[in-house]
């Protein structure tokens, strides 16, 4: 009855990139994920489809996940 989709995003150095959301997500305490803008962090985002529910996508993003590369 749903997909699940996870998506970890990292900046790409000194490249300064804008991430955009389709709209119609379902975010978690309506709060979108903010995407880190260091090259050193990552974020992880979690999509859940219900097609039982009118055809959603609620989403779930964990912020700033340093890493050592």
């Amino acid at each position: 009855s749903g997909n699940y989709l996870l998506i970890i995003i990292q900046p790409a150095g000194s490249n300064a990139y804008t991430t955009t959301f389709p709209a119609g997500i379902c975010w978690a305490n309506s709060t979108k994920v903010s995407v880190p803008t260091a090259d050193n962090n990552r974020c992880i985002v979690s999509f859940v489809f219900d097609d039982e529910d009118g055809d959603k996508w609620y989403c779930q993003g964990t912020e700033t996940f340093a890493t050592d590369d």
